[in-house]
C-alpha cells in the first residue's frame, strides 16, 4: 500500500508522515505542476508503483474514519477492510447551489477574473469533447448527475485498488493529451488539467461501475507564511 501527499513544501504538511503515507514532491515529478496539480501523483502511481492499493491525499487534506472521532485519519487496517468490498475511496464535496453544473459555473478557480473564464470556459468544452470523442454515454450519464445532484466527488483524491486507479489514468492521460492539441492548441491554464479531472472522476468511476466508499475528510488551513 502507498498512498502520496502531494505538496511542493513537506514542511506544510499537517500530518506525521509515515506507513503507508509517504510525501511526493510536486515539483520534481514528471508532469509540471502549475497545470497538473495533483494528478503528477496519479501519474506516479500508474506509471513507477507496483502495490495492490494506492492513494493520493493533499499537504492539508486526508480521509477520516467514518466510524471514529472526527478528524481521526484512515489508518491502513481501516483502509483495507474497507477496499475488501469496496473498488475505491473518495470523498464528497457537498456544495450550497442548487446543482453541481450551477456551481461549477459559479466557482472562482483563480484570483484572477480572466482565468476563470478560461477554466469555466475549457470545464464546458471539456465535456463536449469527451461527448464527441470518449463516450456520449458518459457524458450523458454525468450531465444528468450534475443536474440533478448537490454533491460531488472532488479535490482528485482518492485510495483504491491499483487496477481501479490505472483504468482511470489509462483513460485519463491520453485523453487530456488529445484535448491539448485538439482544442487548447497546446496552450496551458495554471492548474487546468487538475480541475478537467477533478470534475469528472467520481462520475466516471461510477458509470463504469466501480464501487465507491463515501469517506468523510479534514482540510486543514494554509500554513501561515513566516
Amino acid at each position: 500500500m502507498l498512498i502520496l501527499i502531494c505538496g511542493t513544501d513537506i514542511k506544510a504538511v499537517q500530518i506525521n508522515v509515515g506507513r503507508p503515507r509517504a510525501f511526493y514532491d510536486l515539483k520534481n515529478c514528471y508532469l509540471d505542476h502549475r497545470y497538473f496539480c495533483e494528478l503528477g501523483g496519479l501519474y506516479k502511481l500508474w506509471k513507477q508503483v507496483n502495490t495492490d492499493i494506492v492513494g493520493l491525499e493533499h499537504y492539508r487534506r486526508f480521509f477520516t474514519d467514518n466510524d471514529a472521532v472526527p478528524g481521526t485519519i484512515l489508518t491502513e487496517d481501516k483502509i483495507k477492510n474497507i477496499l475488501s468490498s469496496h473498488d475505491i475511496i473518495m470523498s464528497l464535496n457537498h456544495l450550497s447551489s442548487p446543482n453541481v453544473l450551477t456551481w461549477m459555473a459559479q466557482e472562482k478557480h483563480n484570483p484572477t477574473a480572466s482565468t476563470n473564464t478560461i477554466v469555466k470556459e475549457m470545464l464546458f468544452k471539456w465535456l463536449m469533447y469527451l461527448r464527441d470523442y470518449y463516450s456520449t454515454e458518459f457524458v450523458d450519464y454525468t450531465m444528468n448527475r450534475m443536474l440533478t445532484e448537490r454533491s460531488y466527488y472532488g479535490c482528485n483524491m482518492f485510495i483504491g485498488n491499483k487496477r481501479v486507479v490505472d483504468d482511470y489514468a489509462r483513460f485519463l492521460f491520453p485523453t487530456l493529451e488529445r484535448f491539448t492539441i485538439d482544442v487548447m492548441r497546446r496552450k496551458r491554464e495554471p492548474r487546468l488539467y487538475g480541475y478537467l479531472s477533478e470534475y469528472i472522476m467520481g462520475y466516471w468511476m461510477g458509470w463504469r461501475g466501480y464501487d465507491i466508499y463515501s469517506c468523510s475528510k479534514v482540510t486543514y488551513p494554509p500554513p501561515t507564511p513566516l
